[in-house]
Formats: C-alpha cells, structure tokens, sequence
C-alpha cells in the first residue's frame, strides 16, 4: 500500500488542514481491510498498523501509556518489527509529520500561538526536535532508494515539518505587520533567503506530485506556498489564490474549490497571524514572549481582538471584487464590488466573507466533505462572535437572536464532525460552545474538564494548552477591551480548568501560566479563584522550586520571566489584602508565597522589595485585625493600633509607592479625609508607573510605547481611586483629564482598557461631577454606572461570583448617589428639570440608550425615584432567591443545590481564616479530591435570563406589602451618607439625605452597642446602652418620628450593620419601639413582596427539637431550659420533641421541608471569619451553608439558639447567616438571636409567644404576637415571673402524669426548674435577673413577612 492508497482511504490527503474525507469512514474501511488480510504478507499487516497509527493521529490520540488505541501504539512494533527497510523509511516519515503536528498544530498554525517558550512549553519538545532533525538526516540519506511515491510522501511530509518550524517564522518576520515590525525592533535572524529557499522546496514537491499525477498532494503543495506567501504579505497572494482555485477547477476537485472559498474569506476577516477559529485575538499578551528571542522593551500585554488589516476603502474594495470575480466563476451569489468610505470596512468584510463561508457550505455539502461543510459553519459562527466581541458591539442590546444562531451554527458543527469522527475539530467547537455559553447548562461545564483531560490522555499537549490559551485570551479580551469582567472570569475559569490537566508535562514556565491564571481569578473574588488552592499545592511544590532553580541557572530570560513572575505574584496577593474581609486569610498565603520569590534571587534590592511587600501585607493585616477588633466591640484598641501606625514619625526614607498607598487606605478606613489628602500630595503618578517595572533589580525597564499607556493608565486610575475616596476632588479633575488623553472615552463607554470595572469608572466620575455641581452630568454617570453594574450582575448565574460583586466596596455608593441626587432634586436643591439625549462619540450605544431619551426630572417625583434607585441596590441577592417562581423541575432544582452546596463549602473551607476543626479538615480533603467536578452548571431557574424587573420591583407595586397601619423606615447606607425614608401604603412620606452619617460610622456605633453585650453580656451598664441607643435613635428614628408616631407597626429596611442592631431597641420618645409597636425587618421592599407571593405549607405541622444536653457533650454546656421550652411547645401544638442530639443533617431537612412550624431550641454558633460556616448544634453541625439544600415552605422559623439572627452584611445589604439563608429557603418569617442568650430568660420569652399564639380567638399577625410577648416580659413583676415558672412546673407534672417521661428528655429537669423558681427573687425582693437590660428582651429580631396572620389550635394551654 503506497502514499496514493492511504491518500484515498482517508479522502484524498493525510493532512489536517484539508477538510477531505471522513476519519469515520476511514475507520470503517481499515477494519475491513484488516478482517480481509488477517492472514496477509508482513506488507499487508504493516500497511494496516500504519492505517491505523495515521487515523489515530488524525483524530488527536498521539501518545500515551493507557489502553485507548493511539499513534505511538501502533508505530512501535512497526519502529522495533523486521518489516524491511521501506517500512522502516516510511514510519520515520510519519513520525516526524505526527510530531509537526503534536507541538505545532495546524488548525492553529498561523495564529502565533507557539512563539516564545510556548515553543518549549512542554517537557518533551526540545526532546522532539532533536529526534526529528536525527529522523530527516536518515531519511534523507535513503531517499534515492525507494520508490518515488514512497519519496514525494516523505517531501511533502518533511515540508510541513519545516513549514512549521523554518518558512512560517521566516514569513512572520519579514512581513511588516509581525510584532517585530509593530515594535520597532531590528530582528537580526531575518534572512529572505532563508523564506525563499523554502518556498522553492515547497514548489519541488509540488512538481514532483504533479509527475506523478498525484494533483491532491500537487494542489495541497500549492496551497502551501500560497499561505506562507500571505504570511509574508506578498502583494501576489490574491493572484496566487486565484491561481490555486484554477488548479482545483482543472482537476474537477470540488472539495479544492471550497477551500478555496474559505481561504479567501479568512484573508477578509482574519490577519496574516490570527485565525477565525482563534476569535482574531492578537496574541501578544507577552506571558508568551518572555523569551531569549523576545524584546522585552516593547510589549503590549492585553491581547487585541483583529477586525481586518487593510480597513482603507481602496483595499477592501478590491478584496471584495476578487470575492465577486471568484463567486461568478463558479456561478455563486455576487458580492458588493464597490466599498463606499462611509461604510464600516468590517462589516463589508465579514458580510463578503460570511457569503463565502455559505458557499463552502454548499460545496462541501454538495460533495459529500462533511469535515469541510463543519469547517465552514464554524468560521461563519466565529465571524459572526467576533463581532459580537468587539467593544464597541459587546455593550450593545444584545439580540439574543444572533446569539443563539451562532449556538446553533457551532452545534450543527460539533454535529458534522462527530459524524465525521473528527475528535480535534469537536473539542475546539466544544471549546467555542462553552466561552459562548458563559455559565451554560451542565453539559457544557463538564466539557471544559474533559478536553484538558482527553488532551493530556492522548499526548495532545500542546492542541489542549492553545485551547486553554485561546480561552485566557478571550478572558483578558473582555476584561480589558471589553470592560466586563463577570464574562471575563468564565474564560479564565475554562483555561484554568483545561490547562491545570496539563500540569504535570508543563515547563516551569507553563506552570507559571496556570498560577497567572489562578491568580487572575482570585484577585477578582478571592474566594472564587477556584484554583487558588491548587496554586499553592502545586505550582509551588518543592520539584516546580527546583526546576525553576535550575532554569535560571540555564537560561538568562528563564530568570527573567521567572522573576517577572514573582513580582505579579506580589501584586496580586497585596490586591487581594486590600480587600479587607480576605486580609486575615491572605497573610499566610502571602507570606509562603513571597518566601518562593525570595528563593531564586537573593540580590540586596530583591530583598529590600521583598521586606517591603511583606511590610505592606503586615499593615493589611493590622487593618483586618481593627475589624475583628470592632467586631467585639473593643473599638478602641483597633483604632488606636492604626492611629499608632499613621502618627509614627520614624518612617524610612526608602518608603515604597505601596506603603504609601496603604498609609492612604488607613486613613480612608478610618475616614480621615484630611489626612488622606495630605498623603497623596506625596505619591507621584511617575512612582507608580515605575515601580511596577523597577521592583526587582534583576528586570529590565518594561517601559515602551504601547505598555507605557497601559501601566500608565492603571498608576492613574490607582490614584484616582484614592482621591474620588478622600474627597480631593481637584486633584480628582487632574487625573481625569489626564486619563482623558490616554483613552478619551475612559468615562463615557464601557469598553475602554481599564483596570478597573466600568460601572466603577462611571460612579467616579459622576462623583466628581456632583462635587462640581454638574447634575445633569453626574446623573448620567450615576444612571450609566447603575445600568452597567445591572447588565454584569444579572448575565451571572455563578453565586458566589454574585456576591462577590455585591460585595465590592464601591457598590453601595452607586443607589446612594442616585438617591441623592433625587432627595436633592425633590429639596429643589438641583437646578435640573429634563435631560435630553446624547450620542457617545456620534454613535447610538444601545447599552445606554435607556437613559439616553428624554427625562422627566420633575420635583414631585424625586423621591419616588430615589425610593427605586435604592431598591436595585438592596439585597439583590435574596431578591434573586425569593423571586424563584419555578416549581416544575424540583429534580434538578435539588440537584444544583446539592452541587452549589459541595461548591461554597469547598470554598470557605478552602479559605478559611483559622485552623480547620479535625471535622472541618476530613471534610476539606473529600471535597478537594473532586475539585474539579464541584462546578455548578446553570442554575434550573435560569437566574440570568430572568430581567431585574422580576426581582426588584418599581413604584408603586413596590408599596403592595405594606399594610394600611403599617409605616416603613428605609435605610441606605453608604460612605457618602445616609438615605433615610419613611414609607406608608399610600406613599413615601418623607425623604431624607444626611451626609454626615457614613456606613463606617454607623457600623462603630452598631459595633459598641452589639459588641459590648456580646462580651459583656447583662453585665454590660444599662444606662450607658440605653445612652448610645439614645443617640443612635436621634439619627435613625427622630427625623421620621412624625410619620410613625401614629402606625402601629414598623417594618425596618436597614441597611449594612443595622441588620444585625436591635432595631426595636432605638427609642422614641424615651421608649423603646419595642415596647410600643410591632417591630420587624425585611431585606428589601421588593423581598416582602416576593415573600407575600410565596406558597406556604398547608399542613398544620409543628416540629420542635431541643439539645437539653443531660450530659456535657462535646464541650458544649447543658441546656436543660431549652429542653423544658421544647416539651412546653409540643405539648401546647400536640408535637413530639426531638432529641437534637439524635437528629441529623438529612432529618432536619426534612423537618423543615414538611413542617409550617419549626422550633429549635440549642447552641448557635458565629463564626465571624467564614459566617456561612457558623451553625446549630444538632448531630453534627448544621450551618449556613447547609441551608442551600433545604426547601421549604415553613410559616415560621424559630431558631432559640444563641447568635442564631446575626451575621455579616456585604456592601449590597445582603446578609451571610441564618436570617437570608432560611428566607432564601423559602420559609415566610425567621425568629434568630442577636448575641449569646440565657436560657431560662428565653424559655419564658419563647412561652409568652407562643400562649399569646395559642390563646388568641382571632387570626393575628406574628409580628403583633412578637410584641405582645416581649411586652410581657419587659414589664413582668417579680411575682409575675415567678407565677410563670410554677406554671411551667404544673405542666410538666400533666406531661408526666399523661406517661409522657419528661424526665428522660430533660433528666432532672423538674428540679432544675424548681431551683430557679425558688432562687428568682433575692432576698432583697429584687428578681436575680433584671429583665428591662437589652440584653435580655432585644436579643430576638423577626425577619421576614410577619404580617402573616396565625391562629394556631393548640391540644392544650
């Protein structure tokens, strides 16, 4: 069997890049052979195993050691078998063909991807490269001893090797548009010659081909030659195109013709060096190129997204008419011949070649090339992404018609080469499914762990790593071009999952790009960098440390890039300290990590940098230590650790830029203005743009023409950060100007270069421009900021990418700026009245044309807009959660939560800020065994399709919840003030803007109050609370007294810390609200609505579980009155009560799940360092995060249990404990603890709700019941309490007299309660507890809807 047979089993040629054939059908047609020679020559056996070890190149299975039939398989007992010299010639051959495409693959060939030490990305290349040349010198020695087909087959084999290796490179760079060009650089290796010679190699083979009549091998020669013609950019590329098509023609290859339709429409849309498939994206992001080859002055390190080179009208014109020309001769649709100066040169290229794309379609189809008729779908399909990946369209409306065709177009596809068996071109179309697919279905999401998988399993490495790259890219596409990092984290997140595979065959090099990736990942949501853990297990591991030694040691531009590395490295661990919740977490991470740096240069400015960096992490640290410190309520000790640090005179000299910074940020954190000012007049920008490159002694100034704008860009919007927070706004106007010149839309369109998120961008400037009284302007930026933020958040179906945008310390700033501008429009204090419409840059934007039309910006409606501005800032995620209106597929809906559980567990163990509990660490290590399947796919209630309407209500809907008799106080909190609003049925009552009330100045005053009983408990003095709560209430609750003095219940709002304050406990009129009026909280106005549409249990279920603790268990202490609360409330609802101890996880799911009453009386836990981890005590630990498995319909939810109704507000309001988590569980109202509770005191406060519960004669609210019982317990006499008790003693007589055994629930509980009976009051009169103490009637706050009526039907009172 000779070249041209085994050309015709697969369709014509060998090669990857002709779309001939079907691997399918050749498939079958080898098993036929190989049945009808079984008992064959040796020839016959050889020409099958070398059919075989072909097609299983073809496919992708090259190397590898396991069972799967791969190309190195089948060629080792043809390499070691007595086959005869001819055979042995020939394997040689292929061998050498099959490492071409190993390491340069040619689906990617033109596309750059292999520059630099991609070029020695894996361990084995240079290994490869040395076996090939040793493998040609053979073969080149015996090439005048076979036959000439055995000949042409190793020629044009051997050319595509050096095509790969010599005619490509030596077209690249003498081709003007290659990056050296681009960069001014003088390249030395560029010989003509050397590309001409190569060509005339390629011209030989093609003459000897055409001796043979072997016209596919002939006309794919000619292809050659015209593509490193194009590379070159020789003038005579369209002719030679022509020429090549004629060819086709002549040998009636219709397959050749639609080649050639493709080529022409690549050479629209596509560069010398990118490639349809590839997305255009430029790769010249320079992790690539930080080689000995490489010119590290001039790197610009954001990857470009290629429209078309030639973009002057006379050229695309003349592209365009040879589309025509070559369209009519083979009698298909003409294009446009003519390109007027007015039309967008893109879209007259894209259209010209998406007509060609359509026409290849057709051919192949036609033909019966089912490889090329997929080939051609999936360019039309990426041309048409690519367009909607150009900043300009990315913020467009989208119409998701486009977008579901270019799903469809890439499904078609993947459909065809399934069908042809081409397994390479289905994982790149899979690869195009899933970017396209953002956080797509299930299926999707465990693609991108089976192409790293099935790449690393067949030897496919470096196919796999361009794969990963091509998806890095696109992430850095959309972050920095684009301006959107939430789609930007879906493509780091797809290359981290498909290059981390790849580790283990990884150069040190190739290690670094997974870290960059990771890292990239964990600077935007430290807690989502999924493989930030990995990171540090394995990048850094003791063999990577010494492979990286060793590098540097061989390789001057290793130590380059490795120390280059290290120095991101630093910068991004320190941006993930400044946020401040991570700061306690990130030190230890930090420290290891800098000490890796430290290992491979020991010079003396290495080692000054590295004392700074870690210095800079050290202050992170103190500011985290201030929160935690503040969280006790010891406000003083933290402050006084940083005002130390500001006051401190004997700063060094040879303070750094990021000192300096973080010497800005204390003060910004302490809200010292003046301060802050004062600082910054000492950062110079010129300090910013040269540290980043001048850090470590051994770099070399990175400073060039296209990365000084982008280093400068980031040191300017660093500063201004700094600024727009302290306040300096002239220097503020400074910087923007000067922003202004490097990109002169910075803060009118979203897609700009930036590192930081656009809707950031638009909040600042707004911010400057309302310090400049510009109103009209500000509120544009404020409306754009909001709008952009929304358009991120809801295309975002990952949760805890969510919250972690919800989080970010800017976004609570956007509702507060809209709302103040509105309250300042309704005092008449803005001199605006309409704003008009505007284009950005004389162009429509479609993201911003909902603010572009004509406002209405009259005074009456100023304070309903203000209302709806703060809304869809409020709590968005529990808005999300209870917006879920889906109840169909509750299978996958339970799936997915179970999926989601597995996943936030993993992440805040994996992030914990303390040692792991021995339970916590087994847990860890089970989850960490299956990382990589702990990914969520689409949420079943498809949380990203469903428009903000849905969620977050607009005026007047948002007022159906409230009842007439009902007032509610709104609360928006931010560091540039407080909005407060009080609310009736009818309408907002009043609206109010105080800017001297901050979020950081409310959270010191919710910090002191909570904080001191948390650690003093009743002992904390009454007077001084009752002081503080005085004068909190003179704030929150004094200037809308007028409206509520009348209403007889309050519905709070709050807003940041108040959602963990005692609202009930401010006062009006010397009174607690409390005592006054029914009091509860909601999330949001849009919650308690959602809450009322909410489906509630139809049974009437009571579940009550009690941990009396007869016995110390677990260190934990006994609760025996909880148990006696527990027997009092199942006997009064005829229910039984749980042992807590006997109940587990899947139990209490369960109770819940079927329960319209639920009543928990145990130990709570908070753990203030990872608040999802905090939990009940039952069987095991039942926490937060558990909650995201449980569904339910439950009325009520009563968690007796200490610090059960805390947790921790994010900067959108939204709270991470219990209280969210069961709402968002689907329960209607929850009753949880604000600090430690004693239990005797909340048994009596528990009884007295649910008697009033029990006795009432009509439906009344819970809320109402709530007030009534604290009411009670507030001003209960002595004697009162002390009746109470004995009454309880009279009713666990009746439990015991009716064979209950009360005393195996609670042992001695009746003695236990008898003691506190006798000892309640004090010799002295006095009861032993003094229940008018906060401590004792505040701790329980009711979230929820509680306006829900119940009349419960107690057996017995």
């Amino acid at each position: 069997m000779d070249f041209r047979d085994v050309c015709d089993i697969f369709g014509g040629t060998v090669f990857l890049e002709e779309p001939r054939g079907s691997f399918a059908t050749a498939h079958e047609q080898i098993k036929h052979l190989e049945q009808s020679v079984a008992d064959g020559s040796n020839d016959e056996k050889a020409a099958i195993l070398l059919l075989k070890a072909i097609h299983a190149a073809l496919i992708g299975s090259l190397f590898g050691d396991d069972e799967k039939p791969k190309f190195q398989q089948y060629m080792r007992p043809l390499y070691l078998g007595d086959y005869g010299p001819r055979w042995q010639f020939r394997i040689k051959a292929y061998i050498v063909l099959v490492s071409s495409w190993q390491f340069y693959p040619p689906l990617f060939r033109f596309c750059s991807l292999e520059r630099g030490p991609m070029s020695m990305l894996l361990d084995t290349i240079s290994q490869a490269h040395a076996n090939n040349s040793r493998l040609v010198k053979e073969l080149l020695e015996l090439v005048d001893e076979v036959e000439p087909l055995d000949e042409l087959e190793f020629r044009i084999i051997r050319e595509v090797w050096t095509l790969s290796q010599r005619a490509l490179e030596a077209a690249r760079l003498s081709n003007p548009s290659y990056l050296y060009h681009a960069l001014g650089s003088n390249n030395s290796n560029h010989k003509p010659e050397v590309f001409e010679n190569c060509c005339s190699r390629l011209a030989d083979v093609r003459e000897l081909a055409e001796a043979l009549s072997f016209d596919t091998i002939s006309n794919y020669a000619e292809r050659l030659i015209f593509e490193v013609r194009q590379a070159q950019g020789s003038s005579d590329s369209s002719d030679r195109l022509k020429n090549l098509k004629m060819r086709y023609a002549a040998s009636n290859d219709e397959v050749g013709i639609g080649i050639c339709c493709i080529l022409r429409a690549d050479s629209l849309v596509s560069g010398p060096f990118t490639n349809p498939i590839a997305l255009n994206l430029l790769p010249v992001d320079g992790w690539d190129y930080l080689g000995s080859d490489t010119n590290l002055n001039e790197l610009d390190y954001v990857p470009k997204l290629s429209k078309v080179y030639s973009l002057d009208a006379e050229s695309l014109t003349r592209n365009v008419s040879d589309v025509s020309e070559e369209l009519e001769s083979i009698h298909l649709k003409e294009t446009a011949a003519t390109v007027d100066d007015s039309q967008d040169p893109w879209e007259v290229a894209a259209n010209a070649a998406i007509v060609c794309y359509r026409e290849a379609e057709e051919i192949f189809s036609r033909a019966g090339a089912i490889r090329g008729q997929g080939l051609a779908i999936s360019r039309r399909a990426c041309t048409l992404l690519t367009q909607e990946l150009l900043p300009r369209s990315y913020w467009d409306d989208r119409d998701r018609s486009i977008l579901d065709e270019i799903k469809s177009l890439f499904e078609q596809s993947c459909e065809l080469f399934v069908r042809a068996g081409d397994t390479m071109l289905v994982k790149l179309t899979q690869m195009h499914l899933m970017l396209l697919a953002s956080h797509g279905n299930n299926d999707i999401h465990e693609v991108k762990h089976t192409i790293g998988e099935w790449g690393y399993e067949n030897g496919n490495w470096t196919y796999t790593a361009q794969l990963g790259l091509l998806a890095f890219r696109l992430g850095d596409h959309l972050r920095y071009e684009c301006g959107s990092s939430s789609r930007a984290r879906w493509s780091y997140e797809c290359a981290s999952s498909v290059l981390s595979m790849l580790r283990s065959q990884g150069t040190p090099f190739f290690q670094l790009q997974c870290a960059i990736v990771s890292l990239l990942l964990s600077t935007s949501s430290p807690k989502a960098g999924k493989l930030y853990v990995q990171l540090a297990k394995i990048s850094f591991e003791e063999r990577v440390k010494v492979e990286l030694e060793k590098a540097a040691e061989q390789d001057r531009s290793w130590s380059l890039a490795i120390g280059y590395f290290g120095m991101v490295l630093a910068d991004l661990l320190i941006a993930s300290c400044r946020k401040w919740e991570d700061a306690t977490t990130m030190r230890k991470i930090c420290s290891d990590q800098l000490r890796v740096v430290e290992s491979y240069d020991s010079s003396p400015g290495s080692q000054k940098w590295l004392r700074r960096k870690r210095a800079v992490i050290q202050l992170y640290s103190l500011i985290s230590e201030y929160e935690e410190d503040l969280d006790r309520g010891d406000w003083e000790t933290g402050e006084s650790k940083l005002n130390d640090f500001l006051d401190r005179t004997d700063v060094s000299e040879d303070e750094d830029i990021d000192t300096k910074l973080a010497r800005i940020d204390v003060c910004l954190h302490l809200q010292k203005f003046d301060m802050a000012q004062n600082l910054l007049k000492t950062v110079d920008v010129c300090e910013l743009l040269t540290e980043f490159s001048t850090s470590l002694a051994s770099l070399p100034n990175l400073e060039g023409n296209l990365y000084k704008r982008r280093r400068s860009i980031k040191a300017y919007e660093n500063k201004l950060q700094r600024c727009i927070n302290a306040r300096d706004w002239r220097k503020s106007a400074e910087l923007v100007e000067l922003l202004g010149s490097f990109s002169p839309d910075h803060f009118e369109f979203p897609g700009n270069y930036s590192y930081v998120e656009p809707w950031q961008r638009f909040l600042w400037i707004g911010l400057l421009q309302e310090s400049q009284k510009k109103y009209e302007m500000s509120y544009r930026s404020f409306t754009q900021s909001l709008l952009v933020f929304h358009y991120e958040w809801i295309g975002v179906s990952d949760q805890e990418q969510r919250r972690s945008q919800l989080n970010h310390d800017d976004f609570n700033r956007i509702a507060a700026a809209l709302a103040r501008f509105h309250l300042r429009r309704h005092n008449s204090e803005t001199p605006v009245q309409s704003i008009s419409s505007r284009k950005v840059d004389g162009q429509n934007v479609r993201i911003v044309e909902r603010w572009n039309t004509d406002i209405n910006l009259s005074k009456d409606a100023g304070q309903v807009d203000a209302l709806e501005a703060l809304e869809r800032g409020k709590a968005l995620s529990i808005a999300a959660s209870l917006s879920f209106k889906a109840e169909s597929s509750i299978t996958d809906v339970r799936e997915w939560d179970r999926t989601h559980h597995r996943f936030r567990t993993w992440l805040d163990l994996q992030t914990l800020g303390r040692p792991r509990t021995e339970d916590e660490e087994k847990e860890y290590q089970l989850l960490d065994k299956s990382t990589l399947e702990l990914d969520l796919g689409a949420n079943p209630l498809n949380v990203d399709k469903r428009p903000l309407s849905e969620q977050v209500l607009e005026y007047p809907g948002i007022l159906e919840g409230i009842p007439d008799d009902t007032a509610v106080i709104y609360y928006g909190l931010s560091n540039d003030g407080l909005a407060l609003l009080s609310i009736a049925r009818t309408g907002i009552l009043s609206a109010i803007w105080n800017p001297d009330i901050s979020a950081s100045a409310t959270r010191r005053m919710v910090c002191r109050y909570v904080g001191s009983i948390t650690e003093q408990k009743d002992s904390t003095p009454e007077d001084w609370l009752i002081s503080l709560a005085l004068s909190m209430s003179e704030v929150f609750i004094k200037p809308v007294q007028a409206d509520i003095k009348s209403r007889s219940q309050i519905i709070f709002v709050p807003s940041g810390d108040l959602a963990r304050f005692p609202m009930g406990a401010l006062y009006m009129d010397n009174i607690p609200l409390s005592l006054q009026k029914s009091v509860f909280q909601v999330p949001s106005l849009s919650a308690l609505y959602h809450l009322r549409q909410r489906p509630m249990c139809t049974q009437s279920r009571v579940s009550v579980i009690a941990r009396p603790g007869n016995m110390r268990e677990d260190g934990e202490a006994a609760l025996p009155m909880a148990g006696i609360e527990a027997l009092l409330v199942g006997r009064t609802f005829g229910s039984t009560p749980l042992e807590a101890s006997g109940v587990s996880k899947d139990r209490f799911r369960e109770e819940l799940e079927r329960c319209s009453i639920m009543h928990l009386s145990t130990h709570g836990y908070f753990d203030t360092s990872a608040p999802m981890l905090s939990y009940i005590s039952l069987q095991e630990r039942f926490r937060v995060i558990d909650m995201l498995t449980v569904r339910t319909k439950a009325v009520l939810v009563i968690f007796s249990a200490c610090v059960s109704g805390t947790g921790i507000t994010n900067k959108g309001d939204d709270v991470l404990g219990f209280s969210h988590a069961i709402l968002a569980a689907g329960a209607h109202v929850y009753l949880g603890a604000l600090w430690a509770a004693n239990d005797l005191v909340t048994m009596i406060h528990m009884i007295l709700f649910y008697v009033q519960l029990a006795l009432t004669e009509r439906p009344t609210r819970l809320a109402e019941l709530w007030h009534q019982a604290t009411r009670m317990l507030y001003f209960a006499k002595p004697y009162q309490i002390k009746g109470l008790l004995t009454s309880y003693l009279g009713r666990w007589d009746d439990i015991e007299a009716a064979g209950l055994l009360p005393n195996q629930f609670v042992r001695n509980g009746r003695r236990k309660l008898q003691k506190s009976i006798d000892e309640w009051i004090t010799p002295s009169g006095e009861p032993v507890l003094d229940l008018k103490h906060p401590y004792y009637w505040a701790n329980f706050v009711m979230i929820g809807n509680a306006n829900i009526t119940m009349h419960a039907a107690p057996t017995a009172v």
